[in-house]
């Protein structure tokens, strides 16, 4: 809870004559005590100053009032002395020292009296020497003097010498006062709000019909939030202050701008959660979809408007909240989507929503104007007060608190009522105005222009995006660098009630200040200056990533907006620093307004690469990597090749740049299940298995926000045609709507037993659903129950016909087809095989033709697992043809009449053409693709990988696309040429296929034999009666003498098996082993390694057998998996693995022992050096051990488990995850990062050539060359 209160007031007492002390006490007001102001803010001190220059109406309690400020004021009382005596400046210092008051005497030295003109003399000098010699004595020794000169230009007196003295004089006696209040206590966030609090209740009064509304939202039992809304300046913040300082239970406000860390929502959230546990959140990155769950009680978000993102970022505010939890927000309605927001608030029933009014009555105003000035013990005259609070912009509260705050400090009071009646217009805008006016005509207390340093100032404020720093101001304001610094803070400091806090930034608070201030200096290129500035900053900072290209843009500097924006190393920079998505939007900025090259390349690469950027920039070289590998040629390709650095060059890159993947979205934590355009709009809808839909902009493909977020997984989504509503259905079985305009959402009667798998809207807009007991169908207006149809099925999809009907896909590998209107199954149409499911169905664009897909995903009832897909014709429905896959097809979708695309388990896609009878397969996830989705050109996959990708369907695949998928098994190097087998899935056994690259970048690909199930005695290796074994037997002539690495199993001609289990879908468990001559068959589950002498080492459960050496070892009885055994490089030793240790068997003494326990969980591999003095090890942590004689070293960098390792030499393991990822480490980190098309699956090395080999999830083969990872 944010206590104002625990501020003290520190009460200062201004006294001196007035005529001839305007010059010390706007030097005092405006330089010293602004300083003074934070660095009792600092101290948590409420400093306020009391300047009676003006604010006593009746000349007969001038004196009274006067004491009893001074007595207000205790213990802090300073008095300016000059030549000239004031019968009341003598009363106040008699009762100043009388009631023991800190008093500080500043003593003007009477040199300048020689340089006034004669008719000012009287007003400096009026005698009564005897009487102003009895004040310097009461002074005494401790009375300091100063200088002043009198200025000609100004009329005035200048360069005062007193500023530095007297504020070390006051922060003396202020911590006297105070000497618990030490430096540093109120830096924090909650002490910046807690001063803007008490700043803000300034010129306040009670708005009891808010205060009640806000009590009854917070005692009652609405589920919504509460909403306080109004133009800006109207006094929403003011008002939530007030009601906070009722409050007598603890509410959780966090007032926008008002702190540095209140602007950003993750530091936003991190800061409510914080308090509400007492413990500072360990994910702040998720506390966007889980916050709400971690508060109770009453929690304040005062001005969303002011946050970095504005109202466009609002998707971690749920309008419906859990029990336990209220939370009242504010923002202004004349924001950016200010209207819009409130209209989508009123337009539903979730949101309590509570408009404030301009203050109306003439006594509301002038108990607003009374309130401020009695603070200060000032009251205004009243023929003033009447002209002002009959003004019409009086009853905007911000207009008069910039008013009263100018008048406040406005020194001559002969002046005041002109002051007034002339200088603050008709709007906030116009009285922001004075301000600005009055800085710039102020006495210069430093050797820069006054004009040209608040011009500068606030000039460049104005067109910043996010602020500006002090420091970044110096940096462009010209000047000596100290004055300028110090003359920004006298600046910035006048105006301290209306700037916001963003970091170490300073914003404007209000919008109308802004426009005051962009009015005002219009004529200067700020955007250029401010371009200029930050394109001289170094790559590592930030502010120059993210605020260069748009001052560019803006200054219409185009040629170096495109210089900047096509080089690489602000490309990595960039999207090291977590700005990738502010990248891609600045390229699509920087398209509109400009259409020079190479910047539609350079934009093409950015999209299709955003994901891998995002993740792995920060790796150096990276960026080139993968802009020398995207292209054989063109100016990203050219770029890269002039580049330093370390990088791993595809030899064999693709032969044009892949621009038909538009994009990869990463956004949900689950599998992605559905996808769905927004009609007429630029927007794409996704659903996950996370329970939230995502919203995306189909230009950008940014991510725009969190639409809904459910407690449940959502399985599918659907819009309808007029975009009004979005159909969800969850994982428990609901059907529900969102209306879009309201933000709320409608459960719809009725519920399926288990499971809604999909919903479709048909097309006379009524919502049609399917799950495990048949369909519903709904009106999505009401959420009532139409029609419900059993009939026994269970429903995996559903497809709408352009004429209504409706086709089911359903388990039993039957596709049916409801007719809505009658209510009933009209027919019932079998896939080729009839078993399995029927997992996905669509209709042709004119709905002649009905495609059903589907299959088995694992063995059962002696079936093994299969892929099928028919197409029948309507009307007819005979069938048209049937198609056979390696698995189970999961989802469909035609393109045109004659091409369609099905999408399968393993995450290909495959394209079959019924014109040209061609087959086309390209790798398009890491896991099942659960939907396909098409508008306007562009295809979406959405994938249990989590992810989704855009395409653009024109020339979706090429000739190199086409043969049959498969996923990447092993690599290995065969003399110039590189090998790689890949199998698939084919009912009980792998379809292995061997795909041989040659030196010339050439691809082949070879069938290997099929062995079968028991050929060649390989039932006898089966783990388990459910769990056979496919072999093939590998005829390898061609190997080259030395092996890809120590530890691997081929090591020269001879036959070898390639060993799959076949039972299981994935992940599936893979022996590349030297073929076992028959006299050591064993009916046991046995791993063998052979060394290059052709001896044999075993390793069963608990022993190791070599020859005649047998070690045994302690083993998990319940370990399904033996991994890996090799032989030393040397012969000499046999290594192991078991479970989390790696063991190590000397052959020559038969003495065996744990060379290394983990710690990382179980071992998947371990690779020795090519001198054998380090050994690496993959660990299922995610880390990698690598152990050298006297040294073990943690390398961590993996998402997910290490899989395998190798060397490249011998200071450079190689590592490949479960992530996909090939690393390249040295000394310690990684060196480098390889990313292929899908996942990797596969890797091998070749030290003599310096040359990699990897395979993805898909098949493709990447062959690599290391350039420069040693430098």
């Amino acid at each position: 809870m944010i206590d104002s209160t625990a501020w003290p007031r520190v009460g200062l007492f201004i006294s001196s004559t007035f005529d001839d002390m305007h010059g010390e006490r706007d030097y005092l007001v405006k330089r010293v005590l602004p300083k003074l102001y934070q660095w009792c803010e600092e101290r948590r001190l409420h400093l306020v100053d009391v300047d009676l220059r003006w604010g006593i109406n009746r000349e007969v309690e001038v004196v009274g009032s006067c004491l009893q400020a001074i007595d207000a004021c205790q213990p802090l009382f300073v008095c300016f002395l000059g030549q000239r005596f004031g019968r009341v400046t003598a009363i106040e210092v008699e009762h100043a020292l009388q009631q023991g008051s800190r008093v500080i005497f500043y003593l003007r030295d009477p040199d300048y009296l020689a340089d006034l003109p004669a008719e000012l003399r009287f007003v400096y000098a009026n005698g009564h020497e005897n009487e102003m010699q009895h004040l310097r004595d009461l002074a005494r020794e401790e009375a300091r003097t100063y200088s002043a000169h009198w200025n000609p230009d100004t009329g005035r007196l200048t360069e005062f010498d007193f500023g530095d003295r007297l504020l070390a004089d006051l922060q003396s006696a202020i911590a006297s006062a105070y000497p618990d209040r030490v430096a540093g206590v109120g830096t924090g966030w909650s002490d910046q709000q807690e001063q803007f609090l008490a700043r803000t209740r300034e010129a306040s009064i009670e708005r009891v019909a808010t205060y009640e509304a806000l009590d009854a939202y917070v005692e009652g039992d609405n589920s919504g939030l509460f909403a306080l809304t109004g133009p800006g300046g109207i006094g929403k913040t003011t008002a939530l202050a007030k009601w906070l300082e009722h409050r007598s239970d603890t509410v959780l406000a966090r007032f926008v701008g008002a702190s540095d860390v209140s602007t950003t929502v993750p530091t936003l959230l991190a800061s409510i959660v914080g308090a509400a546990t007492g413990r500072e959140p360990e994910d702040t990155a998720r506390l966007r979809d889980t916050w709400q769950g971690l508060v109770r009680g009453v929690v304040v978000f005062d001005a969303l408007d002011r946050l970095d993102g504005g109202l466009s970022d609002l998707d971690w505010l749920p309008w419906t909240l859990p029990p336990g939890l209220k939370v009242v927000v504010s923002y202004a309605t004349d924001a950016p989507g200010g209207r819009d927001l409130r209209d989508r608030m009123a337009a539903g029933n979730s949101v309590v929503l509570h408009e404030l009014a301009p203050f109306g009555s003439l006594t509301q105003r002038r108990e607003i104007v009374d309130h401020y000035f009695s603070g200060y013990f000032k009251e205004l005259a009243p023929e003033l007060m009447e002209w002002l609070i009959r003004r019409p912009s009086a009853g905007n509260p911000l207009y008069l608190k910039v008013v009263l705050a100018e008048l406040r400090v406005f020194g001559d009071y002969r002046l005041l009522k002109e002051h007034l009646t002339s200088r603050f217009g008709a709007n906030p805008q116009s009285a922001f105005d004075e301000p600005l006016r009055r800085m710039e005509s102020d006495s210069p207390y430093a050797a820069v222009s006054q004009q040209d340093m608040v011009r500068h100032v606030f000039g460049l404020l104005a067109h910043a995006r996010t602020g500006l720093s002090v420091e970044e101001l110096a940096s462009i304001v010209p000047g000596e660098r100290s004055e300028v610094e110090d003359a920004i803070q006298v600046c910035l400091r006048q105006v301290r009630p209306f700037l916001a806090r963003r970091k170490d930034r300073y914003d404007f608070l209000h919008d109308s200040f802004r426009a005051a201030a962009r009015s005002r200096y219009a004529h200067t290129d700020w955007h250029g200056l401010l371009a200029g500035y930050f394109d001289g900053l170094p790559l590592s900072s930030r502010r120059k990533l993210s605020e260069l290209p748009y001052h560019l843009m803006e200054s219409g500097r185009f040629d170096r907006l495109r210089d900047v924006l096509c080089n690489l190393a602000f490309i990595e920079a960039a999207c090291a620093s977590g700005l990738t998505s502010e990248l891609v939007a600045d390229f699509d900025a920087a398209r509109q307004r400009t259409s020079l090259e190479p910047l539609a390349d350079f934009e093409r690469f950015i999209r299709s690469e955003s994901h891998h950027l995002s993740r792995y920039a920060s790796i150096s070289g990276f960026t080139r990597q993968q802009a020398a590998n995207w292209a054989p040629t063109g100016s990203v390709h050219d770029t890269a090749e002039i580049l330093p650095g370390p990088l791993l060059r595809q030899l064999n890159p693709p032969s044009s740049m892949d621009d038909r993947l538009l994009a990869t979205l990463e956004g949900h934590t689950g599998e992605v299940t559905d996808a769905a355009f927004v009609p007429g709009e630029n927007k794409l809808l996704s659903a996950s298995l996370d329970g939230t839909l995502i919203s995306w902009d189909t230009r950008t493909w940014r991510q725009l926000e969190k639409t809904i977020r459910l407690e449940d997984g959502i399985e599918s989504c659907d819009v309808s045609v007029d975009g009004a509503l979005i159909a969800l259905a969850d994982a428990k079985g609901q059907v529900q709507v969102h209306r879009r305009a309201d933000n709320t959402t409608l459960l719809c009667v009725g519920s399926f037993s288990d499971f809604a798998r999909r919903c479709r809207f048909l097309p006379d807009g009524r919502l049609l659903s399917v799950g495990r007991s048949g369909l519903m169908i709904h009106n999505p207006r009401t959420g009532e129950l139409l029609t419900r149809f059993e009939g026994g099925l269970t429903v995996r999809d559903c497809a709408v016909a352009p004429t209504g009907l409706v086709a089911l896909a359903c388990e039993g590998a039957k596709v049916c087809l409801y007719d809505p209107d009658a209510g009933e199954v009209i027919r019932t149409l079998y896939l080729d095989r009839d078993e399995g499911a029927a997992w996905a169905c669509a209709f042709s664009p004119d709905g002649s033709l009905l495609l059903g897909s589907g299959g088995k995903l694992w063995y059962s009832n002696d079936v093994a697992a299969l892929g099928q897909s028919s197409i029948w014709r309507t009307g007819t429905w005979e069938s048209v043809e049937d198609f056979e896959h390696p698995v189970a097809a999961t989802a469909c979708r035609f393109l045109d009449e004659d091409t369609f695309l099905i999408g399968l388990l393993d995450g290909s896609l495959h394209l079959y053409d019924a014109r040209t009878r061609q087959h086309h397969v390209r790798g398009a996830h890491a896991k099942t693709i659960q939907t396909l989705s098409m508008a306007d050109g562009i295809l979406v996959t959405a994938s249990l990988d989590g992810r989704l990708r855009a395409w653009k369907t024109d020339n979706l695949v090429e000739d190199d696309d086409t043969g049959r998928a498969g996923r990447g098994l092993y690599c290995a190097f065969a003399g110039p040429s590189a090998r790689t087998w890949i199998g698939a899935e084919r009912g009980f056994e792998y379809d292995f296929r061997q795909r041989d690259l040659d030196a010339d970048g050439a691809v082949s690909d070879t069938p290997l034999w099929l062995d079968g199930e028991v050929s060649f005695g390989l039932r006898m290796f089966r783990r388990d009666a459910a769990t056979p074994l496919t072999g093939v037997v590998v005829r390898w002539e061609d190997a080259r003498r030395t092996p890809p690495h120590p530890s691997s199993p081929i090591h020269g001609r001879g036959t070898y098996w390639l060993l799959a289990s076949s039972g299981r879908m994935y992940p599936f468990q893979l022996s590349l082993l030297p073929a076992l001559p028959a006299s050591l068959w064993s009916p046991e589950n046995v791993r063998w390694a052979r060394s290059r002498e052709g001896e044999f080492a075993l390793l069963r459960r608990g022993r190791l057998v070599c020859g005649q050496v047998e070690y045994r070892f302690d083993c998990d009885p319940h370990q399904f998996h033996l991994p890996q055994v090799s032989f030393s490089q040397d012969a000499s030793r046999v290594l192991f693995v078991s479970g989390e240790d790696l063991h190590v068997l000397d052959l020559r003494t038969g003495l065996g022992d744990v060379l290394l326990s983990s710690g990382g969980g179980l071992v998947h591999a371990f690779c020795e050096s090519p001198s054998g003095t380090r050994i690496v090890v993959a660990c299922e942590d995610g880390s990698l051990r690598e152990v050298s004689a006297d040294d073990v070293r943690h390398l961590t960098g993996h998402e997910g488990p290490v899989v395998d390792c190798s060397f490249l030499d011998d200071d450079m393991p190689l590592s490949l995850g479960r992530d996909g990822t090939l690393r390249v480490w040295a000394d310690g980190r990684v060196r480098a990062v390889f990313v292929g098309r899908t996942p990797l699956t596969a890797f091998a090395v070749d030290p003599s050539e310096n040359r990699i080999l990897a395979s993805d999830s898909a098949g493709a083969v990447y062959l690599l060359a290391p350039q420069n990872l040693h430098t």
